[in-house]
């Protein structure tokens, strides 16, 4: 058994592996993926093709950063405004105090917070009626190719904590829930290199999900698993590679994360504001909570009642996609079958 598990690991080094999954595999899943595991929200996309509207063009790409956006800014103005600095302070100190009772040694998350609960009814509206904009939708649903649901809106304070350096999501990861997702983050308060920027890889891997660095985080605490420390990762990758948001207030980039290494959060100084809003599909394995966490009083917030809204409010897996468990095979497939890069293969690969 542990020579054919060997001899499986070893394969998936090799150049053969990387060119079934690019040539024969690829092709074969993202037509399932599409046409039958995600049937409802291809019919919908479609449909919404139809009506023409504005979206964000990627040119192909899995990232995209946004700037100068008069919606974006009017947005990530009027949550700055809601939240000035002693109300920051205020809530900061408040959930410091909880940290700190309960603080384990291999807390990696004592440097951000939610704080959706501390939004007002009426900015919670205006939040949402930028997230199911027919912009937005329509750059998600041009990505993913199939209409998309919206499973998390995030409104998350980062502040330094003395002498800790990068862990956890701060590390290069890619974010384990599935085969295609688009992550908005938009900037609140002004980003620079000292308070928590988000650097992403621009360099398109072909494969997505099904290419991972062998080299990860050995002996992992809670929250590391399959990180990649930073020198690691710069041994792989130039920094011409790269990218990073930084900006004034409402400079945004939208993100594949399931299919891009990415890492951000380290706050030397100051604290971050930011509004992260996740795209996706029913079968990704990230939980849905925008209704749990973020309209948690439906009366609060009115959807526009047609297909669309209703749909990227509230679809979930039909009754036989969940009776087989289909969220787990997809996984399975996905950590079993990928691509596994080192420093020599990614060499003869990936180089331009």
């Amino acid at each position: 058994m542990k020579k054919i598990q060997f001899f499986l690991i070893n394969v998936r080094r090799k150049k053969i592996w990387f060119s079934f999954l690019i040539f024969v595999f690829l092709p074969i899943y993202n037509l399932i993926w599409e046409y039958i595991i995600n049937f409802h929200g291809k019919l919908l996309y479609f449909f919404w093709l139809f009506r023409k509207k504005e979206f964000f063009n990627f040119s192909k790409n899995s990232t995209l950063i946004v700037k100068n956006e008069k919606n974006f800014i009017d947005l990530a103005n009027s949550i700055k405004e809601f939240f000035p600095k002693k109300k920051i302070e205020d809530i900061i100190s408040k959930n410091k105090k909880t940290l700190v009772s309960n603080k384990t040694d291999t807390d990696l998350t004592d440097f951000k917070f939610n704080i959706n609960n501390e939004i007002s009814p009426i900015l919670k509206e205006k939040i949402l009626n930028f997230v199911f904009s027919d912009k937005n939708l329509s750059t998600a649903s041009n990505y993913l190719k199939v209409f998309p649901i919206v499973s998390l809106v995030s409104l998350h304070l980062n502040v330094p904590v003395d002498d800790k350096l990068e862990r956890g999501s701060m590390l290069w990861h890619k974010d384990d829930f599935g085969f295609k997702s688009l992550d908005l983050f938009v900037t609140i308060s002004n980003l620079d290199f000292d308070n928590g920027p988000l650097y992403f890889l621009k360099k398109k891997n072909p494969l997505g999900v099904f290419a991972k660095i062998e080299e990860i985080v050995e002996n992992p605490r809670p929250g590391e698993r399959n990180k990649i420390e930073i020198d690691t990762f710069n041994k792989y990758y130039k920094e011409t590679d790269t990218d990073v948001l930084i900006g004034k207030p409402g400079d945004a980039l939208f993100i594949d994360s399931c299919r891009t290494y990415h890492r951000g959060g380290y706050c030397k100084s100051n604290n971050r504001l930011m509004l992260r809003i996740t795209y996706q599909t029913p079968d990704n394995i990230r939980k849905s909570v925008l209704k749990d966490e973020f309209i948690k009083d439906h009366s609060t917030y009115r959807l526009e009642k047609n297909i669309f809204t209703r749909y990227a409010y509230l679809k979930e897996l039909n009754f036989f996609l969940n009776l087989i468990n289909i969220k787990k095979c997809l996984m399975f497939f996905y950590r079993t079958l990928h691509f596994k890069m080192n420093l020599k293969n990614i060499q003869n690969l990936f180089t331009n």
